[in-house]
């Protein structure tokens, strides 16, 4: 009868919840983990695709005044993609991404300070100004192919070409010209949520990351009472309690575990094919090589993702096994019947003594 009722209690009551907890302890490892984050971000790989492919697709679509910068089909295009490359190293693109994490988990710890998700440019205007900018407007003439019929620069736009008659020092004047027009128009700071309207006074001032292990915690005590009243229901004996809380435990975890083992193999392959698919049909300007670096940083995340299903699976299944095994090992008591007045020691007429 107790093993009916406990058999009952698991099946519509604590395989539930221990299923959701050890799910919660699988994802606590990593969703809100700054390290987690900035590991991923941490991918020279992408950066440097974005540099080579990503930044002349920005060139190509950058307006000044309402218009174009330069024509991405200019024989000059390539001399401004190399010139700006060099004012924009691989340093500065992670630096700002971990930035961006930094503040993120700020807002987690004290929503109310406000979300602020903003790049400094000062480092790139200053670099425009000075040492940078001068070698950005040499880059940019000395690449430039020499004009079959133009004799003057222009003084609105950037150079095509250079005209006939026109020295470097006097074309790269006049990039320096445009240069620093561009600086001016370039904020020191640029605020990526600029239309999002949220009073964030309005917000709590708790630690959202400090409330998740508070919310671990107390789901840990529940669960730890509900599985232990469970087995004490089920089991008889030591015996019977162990092996109730190994068996108990074993199915969620196989299924968390196996969760984890999924993120592996094709599972990865299919993702990271969907990510490439909706990229090409979304009608944004990506180049392949971004694809790629984009789609390896996504496959780095959920491998890092289904470590955290794998190693608590792994770690409750092993508890799981343990417990059982323990309990299945474990000898039962030894049983004494005493039969009181059968037959008494001290009287020898009796015919059935003890041996």
């Amino acid at each position: 009868m107790r093993g009916c009722l406990g058999f009952f209690f698991y099946i519509f009551i604590t395989i539930w919840v221990i299923f959701g907890f050890l799910m919660f302890t699988a994802v606590r490892s990593w969703a809100f983990d700054r390290e987690f984050y900035l590991d991923v971000v941490d991918n020279d790989a992408l950066y440097e695709a974005i540099r080579a492919d990503g930044l002349p697709e920005y060139l190509a679509n950058l307006e000044i005044d309402g218009q174009p910068v330069l024509d991405a089909n200019s024989p000059a295009f390539p001399a401004l993609v190399e010139a700006t490359q060099a004012i924009l190293p691989t340093d500065f693109l992670r630096s700002t991404t971990v930035g961006l994490v930094n503040n993120l988990f700020t807002f987690f710890e004290n929503p109310s300070t406000g979300l602020d998700l903003t790049v400094d440019l000062t480092e790139i205007k200053d670099a425009l100004r000075g040492a940078q900018g001068d070698a950005f407007a040499s880059t940019y003439i000395s690449a430039l192919a020499p004009c079959e019929g133009a004799t003057t620069l222009p003084t609105t736009t950037l150079p095509t070409c250079l005209p006939q008659g026109v020295s470097q020092a006097q074309a790269i004047a006049v990039v320096s010209n445009y240069k620093s027009q561009l600086v001016n128009q370039i904020p020191a700071v640029w605020d990526l949520t600029d239309n999002a309207n949220i009073d964030y006074s309005s917000l709590p001032t708790a630690s959202l990351v400090q409330g998740v292990n508070t919310s671990f915690t107390i789901t840990a005590i529940v669960t730890f009472v509900l599985w232990f009243f469970n087995a004490l229901i089920g089991g008889k004996g030591f015996k019977g309690l162990l092996m109730w809380l190994g068996g108990m435990l074993f199915l969620p975890a196989l299924i968390v575990l196996l969760s984890g083992a999924a993120f592996g193999g094709n599972v990865i392959d299919n993702i990271a094919n969907e990510i490439i698919t909706d990229t090409a049909t979304s009608g944004l300007q990506a180049s392949i090589q971004v694809q790629e670096s984009l789609t390896l940083v996504i496959l780095d995340a959920l491998k890092r993702v289904g470590g955290g299903f794998l190693t608590t699976g792994i770690i409750a299944v092993v508890v799981s096994l343990v417990l059982y095994i323990m309990g299945a090992v474990m000898r039962r008591p030894n049983r004494q019947i005493e039969i009181a007045g059968y037959y008494n020691n001290s009287d020898s007429s009796n015919p059935i003594r003890p041996l």
